[in-house]
């Protein structure tokens, strides 16, 4: 058996100067009334989840179920399933790979961990907790030696091919800045709210994820990282996504037009 998910995440509790502890554990059949709770909350534009769905992920793979206890009331969810290497890395749509969503296509013997869903209570964002359930799958793929985790997932009002978060489909990083801190006569100021970070494209030589770096929510921070164009470059003409190459000749075509020297003509 894999080793037991974490049980010494400390997080401060939302406006309290205490600390609570936050709790991961394998879910257990007694938390999907709780988990399908959440699930109604997280996703209020879209059918959520039901108890079937959920109960399927549970059985089909119970080692990769995780939910994240927070001052005992369950604030994260993350469900995972075991593929082929040959599935994970062919083209394919979230209902397709995960069977619906009840995870009956989980193969003990799968070469990839694939995430499924993740999902954490809006109350309780920006306490990291999304990152530690992430961690948890990370220890589960190490454990078994597997060799990576894809994942994607349900976007609410949005019909998506499944891919990980990239920056222009992968060609360029991108540097998101929000307002936060005050300014002298700048009215409103001390009432933003935001998070900055510095995005990478998904890909082999970037990092997890796509995000280079990031910063604390809503605190004036500098972030660094280091920026190589040798893997722009690298991703652009040997990535796992090439636009150019990738393109769809039977739906559009590339022309480039000549332009022809502007010339300015004198009224007589």
């Amino acid at each position: 058996m894999p080793p037991s998910p974490s049980l010494d995440y400390e997080i401060p509790m939302k406006n309290k100067s205490t600390k609570a502890n936050l709790i991961l554990r394998n879910a257990t059949p007694a938390d999907l009334i709780e988990i399908l709770a959440l699930s109604e909350k997280v996703y209020p534009d879209i059918p959520p989840y039901s108890i079937d769905v959920l109960r399927g992920q549970l059985n089909n793979y119970p080692e990769g179920q995780f939910v994240a206890v927070y001052d005992k009331k369950i604030v994260g969810y993350c469900a995972t399933i075991r593929v082929s290497e040959e599935v994970a890395l062919a083209p394919h749509n979230w209902c397709q790979i995960t069977g619906g969503g009840y995870g009956s296509t989980h193969l003990a013997t799968g070469e990839y961990l694939y995430g499924m869903e993740i999902f954490v209570d809006p109350d309780y964002r920006g306490l990291r907790i999304g990152e530690c359930l992430y961690s948890e799958r990370k220890k589960l793929c190490r454990y078994y030696r597997l060799k990576g985790i894809v994942f994607g997932g349900r976007m609410p009002l949005l019909k998506k091919r499944l891919k990980q978060v990239e920056t222009v489909e992968n060609q360029c990083s991108v540097v998101m800045s929000g307002n936060v801190g005050n300014l002298p006569r700048v009215h409103n100021m001390d009432i933003q709210y935001a998070q900055s970070c510095i995005l990478t494209p998904c890909d082999f030589y970037f990092a997890r994820v796509g995000i280079a770096a990031d910063t604390t929510p809503n605190v004036e921070t500098v972030a660094f990282a280091d920026l190589r164009l040798e893997y722009i470059n690298r991703a652009r003409h040997s990535g796992t996504v090439m636009n150019l190459k990738d393109r769809r000749h039977d739906l559009y075509s590339v022309v480039w037009h000549k332009k022809e020297p502007l010339t300015r003509k004198i009224p007589k």
